[in-house]
């Protein structure tokens, strides 16, 4: 899995709300497997009819998710 073909997949992919996304770590190593990378994504939301709620911000999450599981395998960490 490339970095950028994720990246290009969230960029892409109209998730309402999504304003930008821009990887800030990878980690391979220690307690990841060793086919495996550890994504860490700074993901910008905004709205500009109305603040964003809680729940608002969970759906795009949950979007963004379940876009990168199907995509790519992802999964949290736990």
């Amino acid at each position: 899995m490339a970095v950028e073909a994720v990246l290009t997949a969230i960029k892409t992919a109209n998730i309402p709300l999504l304003q930008n996304v821009a990887l800030f770590d990878l980690y391979q190593g220690k307690g990841i497997a060793e086919n495996k990378k550890s994504l860490a994504l700074s993901v910008l939301m905004h709205d500009t009819q109305k603040t964003l709620t809680d729940n608002d911000a969970d759906i795009l999450v949950t979007n963004l998710l379940q876009l990168l599981e199907n995509k790519f395998g992802a999964t949290l960490r736990n």
